[in-house]
């Protein structure tokens, strides 16, 4: 049985911290680097960490355009490499109450990629909708007009 904990710390003492709340085995030895001390209890039992090194940080990271990915290995979107989906794909799928078609492109209005807020984001049926989009955006920028309209 898995439980949810939304961190780390929030994780009783001596339960795996992989979210599984299996007692975990007492150290037989100090690890300086691992911060195990003998007769405490171990942070994961025995392959419960699998996957995850020391610099894991919960499944969510940015990558070099300022996309935030999160880890979700089961998406369908998920690379197999990976298996991190962005975050505005899952915000627009939660919005809509199931997954995106193929071919679907979800739109940041005000063009920060990090900011991914319902608000923020338009689902558009295809690549060439959202191209539009992003050409009346720099067109309402350019012109100042007062006639012209979002």
């Amino acid at each position: 049985m898995a439980y949810e904990y939304r961190n780390m710390s929030e994780i009783p003492y001596g339960l795996c911290h992989c979210g599984c709340g299996e007692p975990t085995p007492l150290c037989d030895r100090n690890h300086a680097a691992r911060n195990y001390v003998k007769g405490e209890p171990m942070k994961f039992k025995l392959g419960h960490n699998a996957g995850h090194s020391n610099n894991w940080r919960g499944g969510r990271m940015v990558d070099k355009d300022g996309y935030v990915l999160i880890h979700q290995p089961a998406h369908p979107r998920a690379p197999a490499r990976h298996g991190y989906v962005l975050e505005h794909i899952l915000v627009a799928e939660r919005a809509l109450g199931r997954y995106l078609p193929p071919g679907v492109v979800v739109h940041h209005v005000n063009e920060l990629t990090g900011e991914n807020i319902g608000r923020n984001l338009v689902i558009c049926e295809n690549d060439v909708y959202h191209h539009l989009l992003h050409k009346r955006s720099r067109d309402l920028k350019k012109s100042r007009e007062e006639h012209a309209r979002i």
